[in-house]
This record gives structure tokens, C-alpha cells and sequence, in this order.
């Protein structure tokens, strides 16, 4: 497995923070947003198999000057978490028809994610790792898995 154990990272989004911490109950990165548990209409966690948090530039849109728009082409950071590690990667884009590439900054190689649902992020600020006791505070906030 790529990365190193990692049970939580916390994004600044600009004016809203979101925490992904490692559940190993429902096995995912389970999403606190501004101090709430992230759920679906029937109440259940969001819980991805992977988040992939790509560190975005962002410009203006050309529709409408107050909207802001993530430029996804190029390069970037990336923070990419797979089962209880992150992995420290590069993502590159050449176009906005072509598909992101990952590439693990310690071994150069391509990162493959693990089979199920993945969540992308687009952050224009840095992703902070978090300690084991922050992880045990966010999962103490999340309702007990059925």
C-alpha cells in the first residue's frame, strides 16, 4: 500500500473546513464538514473508499466575474488517501479532455486507487495531516455504524 498511515486530514477551503478520517467501521474516509458529519439524505456517512484532494489554482469564471473557477489543467500537489494512508503525489492534466495522473512523489510510479467510490477535492490551499488523538475527536462526532 502507497503512502503512510494517515488516520486524518483536515482542508481549508477557503471560509468552510472539511476533515477525512479514516473509519475503519464503515471503511472509507468518513467527511466532517465545519465540525458536522457529511451525510446523504437517509442520514448515512460519507464514507469514500478514496479521496483525492488535487491542489487547485483558481481565476474567475467567464460567465460571471463573482464565480470562481478551478483551473485543471496543468500540474499540481496532490494528497491522495487509500485505506488509513496518504500518499504525498503529484497530478498533471494536459487538457480538459484528458484524464488526471497520479504519480506517487516517493516512487515516481503511477498510483492506482482501491476498488470503490472515490471523492475529488479540489483545495486551493495545502492538506493538513492530523494526529491519532484529532482523528479519535472527528470519529467521536460521527453516528455508530448500523
Amino acid at each position: 500500500l502507497p503512502g503512510t498511515p494517515t488516520p486524518a486530514v483536515s482542508v481549508d477551503y477557503g471560509g468552510t473546513q472539511a476533515q477525512f478520517v479514516w473509519d475503519a467501521a464503515r471503511e472509507g474516509w468518513a467527511r466532517i464538514e465545519d465540525g458536522t458529519p457529511h451525510v446523504v439524505a437517509d442520514g448515512a456517512v460519507i464514507a469514500p473508499t478514496n479521496v483525492v484532494l488535487l491542489q487547485t489554482a483558481y481565476g474567475t469564471a467567464p460567465s460571471d466575474a463573482n464565480s470562481p473557477i478551478a483551473i485543471t489543467t496543468g500540474t499540481g500537489d496532490a494528497t491522495v488517501l487509500i485505506a488509513g494512508n496518504a500518499v504525498d503525489a503529484t497530478w498533471s492534466r494536459p487538457t480538459a479532455t484528458d484524464p488526471y495522473t497520479l504519480t506517487d512523489d516517493a516512487t515516481g510510479q503511477p498510483i492506482t486507487l482501491a476498488p470503490g467510490r472515490t471523492w475529488l477535492g479540489l483545495p486551493e490551499n495545502p492538506v493538513t495531516r492530523l494526529d491519532q488523538a484529532q482523528a479519535d475527536a472527528l470519529l467521536a462526532q460521527l453516528p455508530a455504524v448500523d
